[in-house]
């Protein structure tokens, strides 16, 4: 990947036509080709990394868990003055 990105910026470098043609649509630019080798191609799924789970959410965001400690209590307080409907989860 690394040397794809340094090929690119060489003919980049190199290349003698103003910058306006480099960004012409079509086209592709270094930061669409690192993206499009980060994630895949275009529109794809990004993955399933997130498996939602309510009783560990309820332990980690709950009211519960707010109330335990200052900061948690803080952000309460904070969520309620701004007139939150949910305070916590």
């Amino acid at each position: 990947m690394i040397a794809l990105i340094r090929s690119t910026l060489a003919t980049v470098r190199n290349n003698t036509v103003p910058s306006v043609l480099l960004s012409a649509p079509g086209m592709m630019t270094v930061s669409g080709l690192f993206v499009q080798q980060r994630f895949g191609t275009r529109g794809g799924n990004r993955g399933n990394t997130y498996q939602p789970n309510t009783l560990k959410r309820k332990r980690r965001l709950g009211f519960l868990a707010r109330m335990k400690s200052i900061s948690g209590r803080q952000i309460v307080k904070r969520r309620f003055e701004k007139g939150r409907w949910f305070l916590t989860h």
